[in-house]
């Protein structure tokens, strides 16, 4: 494997290093959190929350980090600044793009997942 391991949408290296031996678990976790995540964030803007948007994608932004997933973050972090207050209808093209670019950051992070040394130990 290169040392970036060809991805595009996450930082290897900065989980790697944030979580060290743990990377593969976390990885697992995100994993099996996301679903659950989205579902929180895809609630809000159904509701017209902009609070419940607003924790959402601070939420997700956070888990989002931990990969280095800035292309994913800078969408979550445009929708968590505009939800103050008012509901932000604007940003559906924005929050189209976070779906979008949580797919390709989930898929990444399920392949590290799987090719992590400490998977197979697991």
């Amino acid at each position: 494997m290169s040392k970036n391991g060809n991805y595009r949408h996450i930082d290897p290296l900065a989980l790697r290093i944030s979580a060290g031996d743990s990377a593969s678990e976390l990885a697992r976790m995100f994993l099996d959190a996301e679903p659950h995540q989205w579902a929180v964030v895809a609630g809000a803007w159904r509701q017209r929350s902009a609070s419940l948007l607003e924790r959402g994608v601070h939420t997700m932004r956070g888990s989002l980090g931990i990969f280095g997933a800035r292309a994913a973050m800078e969408h979550a972090a445009a929708i968590e600044q505009a939800c103050t207050g008012e509901f932000p209808a604007e940003f559906a093209d924005r929050l189209v793009a976070l779906r979008v670019e949580l797919v390709r950051v989930t898929r990444e992070v399920a392949r590290f997942a799987a090719e992590c040394p400490e998977a197979s130990a697991s």
